[in-house]
Order: structure tokens, then sequence, then C-alpha cells
């Protein structure tokens, strides 16, 4: 080849190469998914009743296709949720207390406002002498439940239909509680009372003799709604002699002059890894 030619291969290779460097670059430019927005469709009853309610729906309606991730929480105890894909379920408490109470549970991002309605009706059985509304647990857990203010394990509660007599028509309160959280898994009950000395106790059964210790408590408040303070007060753990076999315990509790109601607690008390169980029936709180 001439050096006439080589010279002419050389500047067209330049130039082709120059035309390339001259082309712009070209970015692939990725636009953003719009954000997921939802709309909520609640069969929660407002308010919920006193005795509460389970596993009531809320709907989760995505106004996009394709959007299905969304979370769902409650901020307080005496509320839980469960979720699947589209829907929650919110299981509200008994309200053990004489006043309404009312808490947010935050569903796919929205705020939705539970109110649960007061304790009604006569607080104890008047013929009986017996304190304690539903100590006895027919039919459900009405009149217990527990307040945000006071710290409680991790666990859960249930109506079970095992009874401390064998009654076929009644039950019990089943309370289960996890090792890990530390405190008892509980409930609770106001009592109004006058000062004086009072027995009280519970039956107890657990399915484990060393796994668990059923628990009742009692405080006083010098407020008929057990608001406000409380001082030091007893607490009764028990381990039972034998699992699977109802045992009855009783104490008794003198309710100072300058005070106005019990609040009575009972409990589920891991001392075992995982969740341990205690069923507790016939609950009482009488004049000695």
């Amino acid at each position: 080849m001439s050096s006439r030619s080589l010279r002419i291969i050389l500047l067209l290779s330049l130039s082709v190469a120059t035309i390339a460097m001259a082309e712009p670059r070209r970015r692939s430019v990725r636009t953003p998914a719009p954000p997921c927005t939802f709309s909520l469709s609640s069969a929660v009853p407002d308010p919920v009743s006193e005795v509460g309610v389970t596993r009531a729906a809320v709907q989760v309606i995505p106004a996009e296709g394709g959007c299905t991730s969304w979370n769902a929480f409650s901020e307080v105890d005496w509320i839980s949720v469960e979720t699947d894909p589209s829907t929650a379920y919110l299981t509200v408490q008994a309200n053990p207390l004489p006043s309404v109470r009312s808490s947010l549970v935050r569903i796919a991002g929205i705020q939705l406002n539970v109110t649960q309605a007061a304790q009604s009706g006569p607080i104890s059985p008047p013929s009986a002498g017996d304190l304690v509304a539903n100590g006895h647990f027919d039919s459900d857990l009405a009149h217990w439940g527990w307040q945000d203010r006071f710290p409680n394990g991790t666990g859960d509660v249930s109506w079970s239909t095992f009874d401390a007599t064998g009654s076929n028509s009644s039950g019990s309160i089943r309370l289960r509680d996890d090792l890990t959280s530390g405190p008892a898994y509980q409930q609770l009950q106001c009592i109004q009372a006058t000062p004086g000395t009072y027995d009280y106790g519970f039956s107890v059964r657990a399915d484990t003799r060393t796994g668990v210790r059923g628990i009742i408590a009692i405080l006083q408040f010098d407020t008929p709604d057990c608001s406000g303070s409380y001082g030091t007060y007893p607490t009764k753990i028990v381990q039972v002699a034998a699992a699977g076999a109802w045992e009855q315990h009783t104490y008794t509790q003198t309710l100072a002059s300058d005070k106005k109601a019990f609040l009575i607690v009972i409990g589920s008390w891991a001392r075992e890894a995982g969740l341990q169980t205690v069923w507790i029936d016939d609950v009482f709180l009488k004049a000695h």
C-alpha cells in the first residue's frame, strides 16, 4: 500500500472517531412509581361494647392496582391486630372500668379511632354478696380487661370451656404468658368497696407444675374508679401441686378507712421458656 493510500485511511478513521465522540451521551431515566394510597372500610362498632369484640374486620382498599404492601399496629394492650393481604382484624378486650376509653390504631398509614363503652350495670350481684362481676366466667370475659397505664407481659387471654366445678354451662379465663416478657400476663377489674376486712381468692389450674404460676393481687385506691396512685399491695403467687388439676385459694385483705375501691388483678406468670398457660375461675371478693 502506498503512503498516500495509508494517509487517506487514517484520515477517514479519525473522522469517524470524531463523529462518535460528538454524539451526545444518552441516559435512561427511571420515573419513580407513585406512592401507594389506601382507604379503609371498617366493620368495627362505634363505640365497641363494654364486653369487647373479636376479630372485627377493617378492609384495606388500594387506590392503585398493584399496591399490596401495608402494615397495621395498635398502640395499646387492650386492642390487638391481625392481618391478611386485604384485611385487618381488631380484637378489643372487655373494658374493666366505669369510664369510656379510646385509642388510635394505624392501618395502611391511616389512623382509625377506636372508642369503647364504659362498664354498665351493677358492679356485683347484690344477692350473692360477691363484689366481683363475672368472676365465674360463665360465658365470656365481660368486666375484665387491662389499663394501658400499667405494664403487662407478652401473651394472650381468651375464654375457655374449662370450669373449676366441671359445669357444662360455665367456663374460665385462660391466660398465657411468655417467659421473655418479664412480668406476668394479667387482667384486672376495678371494684368499689367500703372500708373493712374482705376475703378474696380464686381457683387456678396450670398446664405444668414448674413452668408457670397463677397470680392474684389486690390494690387499694382512694377513688371509686381506681384512678390515681396506689401504695404497696400483696401479690399471691401460686405454684400448683399438680398439672391439670384445679386448686382453690383464699386470702384476707383490709381496705383502709380512706380508700374507696379495690383493683383486683389475676394473671399467668411464665417460669420456663415458651408460652405457659393458666386457667383461673371463681374469682371472688366478699366482706369477711
